[in-house]
């Protein structure tokens, strides 16, 4: 039996598919990749992840280049380049997106391949690599305050995460079984262990949002377009391309807002939660236009 979009994300512990154009099609078994134009290649949502790193670099190149070639034909966001292009940017990053929940390491592998030659190497990119695809990106200003104000939802969700993670660790050391009430104590572990699970879930989960609102919500086709044959032959991290930004621009440190405690735990957790619910309102005919995160006046 084929599985489903919404299938694949259930067996990765999700209760929601937080990807918005994913969410649209989450009853869809295969994936349609139009970068040949004579013919669409339909490839099964289970077998995203057994694509070797070589065949993802040819449909990444190829991808790139038909970007490039939609890019220097841009005569306006109606023309046929630039709907083109919008098929191309939501084709490329769905498979992506599936292979980062498919492959055992996600798109780790990816970001470390020279996609032009099919050969994993080491990540040496330097932050100018990652500050100089975020400028060709030419973002409004409303659209930077956006990416800091995730970055910094982003990093209070994963500091709580981690504070939750090391307080059931702490517990578990600590925690003495002695021939008295075994079957109690054993529980009690059983327990911990199963919110250690649920905590891994969710810092997961809270990646692939992040992620989303970065790719699907704050920036335009256009955008992420240019910034994939801007960055070939890499794959941009997007983590990378957000911090380089905030480093340009003077802001916290990464491990500043994760051990950042002027919040509480449940604010962080409550403040998290207008990520997932922006992604909730990202609509078909918004996937390629710039939807603000944060709600302005006017």
């Amino acid at each position: 039996m084929l599985q489903t979009v919404t299938d694949l994300y259930r067996s990765r512990g999700f209760k929601a598919v937080p990807d918005p154009l994913l969410a649209m099609t989450r009853n869809v078994s295969a994936l349609s990749l139009t970068v040949r134009r004579d013919v669409a290649q339909l490839i099964p949502v289970q077998d995203v992840g057994k694509l070797s790193l070589r065949e993802f670099a040819k449909i990444y190149t190829a991808y790139t280049h038909q970007m490039a070639a939609c890019l220097a034909e841009d005569s306006g966001d109606s023309s046929p380049a630039m709907r083109r292009l919008q098929q191309l940017t939501d084709e490329c990053w769905t498979l992506i997106v599936i292979i980062g929940l498919t492959h055992v390491s996600g798109v780790k592998d990816l970001q470390d391949c020279n996609m032009g030659e099919g050969v994993a190497c080491p990540d040496a990119k330097q932050p100018e690599f990652y500050c100089a695809i975020m400028a060709t990106m030419q973002h409004s200003d409303p659209q930077i305050q956006d990416l800091l104000y995730l970055r910094q939802l982003f990093y209070g969700k994963l500091g709580q995460l981690a504070r939750e993670r090391t307080a059931l660790l702490s517990h578990m050391t600590c925690y003495k079984i002695d021939e008295s009430h075994v079957s109690d104590k054993v529980t009690q572990l059983t327990q911990w262990s199963e919110q250690l699970r649920e905590n891994a879930a969710e810092e997961h989960q809270s990646y692939k949002q992040f992620s989303s609102a970065f790719y699907r919500g704050i920036h335009t086709s256009k955008q992420l377009a240019v910034a994939q044959v801007c960055g070939f032959p890499w794959l941009p991290a997007v983590n990378k391309m957000l911090e380089a930004e905030a480093v340009r621009r003077g802001e916290p440190p990464m491990r500043t807002l994760l051990e950042d405690t002027t919040l509480d735990d449940l604010e962080n957790a409550a403040n998290w939660a207008e990520v997932a619910t922006y992604l909730t309102t990202i609509t078909v005919q918004d996937l390629n236009l710039y939807v603000p995160l944060i709600q302005r006046q006017g």
